[in-house]
């Protein structure tokens, strides 16, 4: 027997326990059953060595994906969704933003569309990493955005430098604008839309000038509040 490629080793606390990331179910281990765990994340461990005290733990991880099964792969508990099928694609953003434009809310375009007519729509950058708050770490370092905690965004350090130091990085952190992102550039919703966060866009394409993942999400939440805007000035 071994692990399935979805189970991973973790600790709750001072608790060993094992994950399965395509299910969602985590189990906590007892050290016999830590060791057997570890054991067949390395190798394939004949059925006949399984100690005593794991025999319910093994049929439960067969039963769960935990376990690969002949094929190869970890055989899924048939009455759990798999996470991986949740992974939301374009054609499931654009019903999400059809959802929440029917259930009466506008999330994610708020500041283009607000309560009352603004003097412009004009977005060229609506992400507000380093504009409207930064994020601290642990150690001190400053960032621009909760979810831009790696070294090529690191604005300086909240120990060790002085305010005008943060201020100035801050300052010189730019983000490119619509008309620089590529798959924005060329799009004709690109100035109500402000080209979206630019984290996400970093994290999916490892690059910070790549359009929103949500870009499907946005675009649709836009034509749907235009139709509605035309529809209550009629």
């Amino acid at each position: 027997m071994r692990l399935a490629k979805s189970s991973v080793r973790v600790e709750l606390g001072k608790v060993p326990a094992i994950g399965n990331v395509e299910t969602g179910t985590i189990i906590g281990l007892t050290i016999s059953g830590a060791a057997l765990c570890d054991a067949m994340a390395e190798h394939d461990v004949p059925e006949v060595d399984v100690p005593a005290d794991c025999f319910e733990l093994v049929a439960y991880m067969k039963r769960h994906g935990f376990i690969e099964d002949e094929t190869g792969e970890g055989a899924a508990f048939p009455n759990r969704v798999r996470l991986h099928s949740a992974y939301l694609h374009d054609d499931d953003l654009i019903h999400l933003a059809e959802v929440m434009q029917a259930a009466g809310t506008t999330a994610g375009i708020d500041n283009v569309f607000p309560d009352g007519a603004r003097a412009t729509l004009r977005a060229c950058a609506c992400c507000g990493a380093g504009r409207v708050g930064v994020s601290i770490a642990a150690d001190g370092a400053a960032y621009a955005c909760h979810m831009l905690h790696y070294s090529q965004f690191c604005l300086g350090n909240a120990f060790e430098d002085s305010a005008d130091v943060l201020r100035d990085a801050l300052f010189r952190f730019a983000l490119p604008t619509v008309d620089d992102i590529y798959g924005c550039k060329d799009c004709g919703k690109r100035y109500l839309c402000g080209g979206g966060c630019r984290a996400r866009a970093y994290l999916e394409y490892g690059r910070a000038d790549c359009r929103d993942p949500y870009c499907a999400y946005n675009r649709e939440a836009i034509h749907q509040r235009i139709k509605t805007l035309i529809t209550m000035t009629n």
